[in-house]
């Protein structure tokens, strides 16, 4: 009995190990990045729920629910949902129609996102003569959302002097898989500027940006106007405000060659632009030595803006009997 007893204890002990090794292995498999979370173009996401009846009688009270999932890589916070109804048919308590919501967004702990499901009763009303009737219901989200951009730029103060393997060589830079945000970075160009002091230069990166999500870009304190009745000013949409480093020192941010002092620089995003038209220019405040070897350094972009999108659906009303 002893040998058998110490049999099954080895036993035990060597698939502990290997399982704990199997563990070990699974975790150290492709580990996830932040650059790799902070790809795509989607923010929120929304969806009404399954369980919704396709068809409800008159006077009949029923459940209208939403699975609202945040597929991007930043937090929202205070978003706002608004119901809409084709009120001489199908209603809802107005205090209720609204819905305040925050959810997070993807991180390397979190790689898929938060969701949350919100419902709201609606009551069915009379359809007159009609045997059905077919009523759309309305579901718009306006919220607060923000694109960080982290890329590796090339500085050479001299690009056009003949040097022997430089570090690094100046060119345009493309993205095509965004970062995570529906408003995408999707070309930087880096200029060299000669200044008064020909001894030195100053770099400047035109930044060109895109909507890329289903939605429509609104100004980020306008959000609560959005999904509501409140009008909006033509110059609320496609309003983006953006600022960038270098290195971790703040540039000078502007649509056009008059830069703005404040902390971030605004830029109305067209739907329709011609290309090159959605860009922002960003000059290094400081010169840089022209006898200076190129070198790479960290260019860093942060985007803010509201954004709100609309989805719906139909349900038949029939004639009660």
């Amino acid at each position: 009995m002893p040998k058998m007893h110490n049999k099954i204890i080895v036993w035990i002990v060597l698939i502990f190990v290997l399982a704990l090794a199997g563990c070990k292995s699974s975790q150290n498999t492709n580990p996830i990045t932040d650059i790799e979370i902070r790809k795509g173009t989607e923010g929120l996401t929304m969806e009404f729920l399954e369980f919704m009846p396709e068809k409800v009688f008159e006077e009949d009270i029923f459940e209208v629910g939403l699975n609202l999932k945040n597929k991007g890589a930043y937090d929202i916070t205070d978003g706002r949902l608004f119901f809409g109804f084709e009120t001489q048919y199908v209603d809802a308590d107005s205090a209720k129609k609204e819905k305040i919501f925050s959810i997070k967004g993807k991180s390397i702990l979190n790689p898929e996102g938060n969701s949350e499901y919100l419902t709201i009763n609606a009551r069915a009303k009379n359809i007159g003569s009609s045997e059905t009737h077919t009523s759309t219901i309305l579901a718009t989200a306006c919220y607060p959302y923000s694109t960080k951009a982290d890329v590796s730029v090339c500085i050479d103060a001299s690009p056009n002097a003949a040097r022997r393997q430089k570090p690094c060589e100046m060119k345009v830079l493309e993205f095509s898989e965004g970062q995570g945000a529906p408003v995408a970075v999707t070309k930087i160009e880096t200029k060299i500027l000669p200044q008064e002091n020909e001894k030195m230069i100053r770099p400047q990166f035109v930044i060109y940006m895109e909507n890329k999500g289903e939605g429509r870009i609104i100004k980020a304190n306008k959000i609560s106007n959005a999904c509501s009745s409140e009008a909006l000013a033509p110059r609320d949409f496609g309003a983006v405000l953006v600022k960038a480093s270098l290195s971790g020192n703040e540039l000078e941010c502007s649509k056009t060659d008059k830069l703005e002092q404040n902390e971030y620089a605004e830029i109305l995003l067209k739907e329709n632009a011609e290309e090159g038209e959605n860009r922002m220019v960003c000059k290094s405040k400081e010169g840089i030595s022209k006898n200076e070897d190129a070198f790479t350094a960290p260019l860093t972009i942060y985007t803010n803006y509201g954004y709100t999108f609309t989805t719906s659906k139909e349900i038949i009303i029939e004639k009660a009997d």
